[in-house]
This record gives C-alpha cells, sequence and structure tokens, in this order.
C-alpha cells in the first residue's frame, strides 16, 4: 500500500508541506487490509495533528457527509 496511500503522519506532513488550510481525511477504516487495527488511523491522525500544531484544522466528516468546497476568487 505504501505506493498509493500515506499513513496519518505522512499525511500530515503532506498537508503542511502543501500549505493547505484544511485537511479532510478520507476512506481510514474503510478497509481493513494492512497492520492497523480498526481505530488506529483516526487516533493516530489525531495525535501527529496535535503534534504539528495543527488539529484545529483537521474537518472529520461524519459517514455520509458531505462538503462543498468553492475556491477564492483570484480577484
Amino acid at each position: 500500500m505504501k505506493r498509493t496511500h500515506m499513513d496519518p503522519r505522512e499525511a500530515v506532513k503532506a498537508f503542511q508541506i502543501l500549505g493547505a488550510k484544511v485537511l479532510v481525511p478520507v476512506h481510514f477504516d474503510t478497509f481493513i487490509n494492512s497492520a492497523d487495527e480498526l481505530g488506529d488511523a483516526p487516533r493516530l491522525l489525531d495525535e501527529a495533528a496535535r503534534a504539528a500544531g495543527v488539529a484545529d484544522r483537521v474537518q472529520r466528516l461524519k459517514v455520509g457527509e458531505q462538503r462543498v468546497l468553492v475556491a477564492k476568487s483570484a480577484h
């Protein structure tokens, strides 16, 4: 899975490198096909986000919840 997926720590690092305003994690705990236990990914993401000082910028959606993201105009 390493070629196409990031662990929570790597996701927070990518978020910081990209200079994103909000981190919206998706598809954790959807498929149990790794060494993770159910619940590990969100817990580890919370820990990594707190350690990086960006926990207030993580928006975890509830199952079925949707958000509409609109790009800010350059003008």
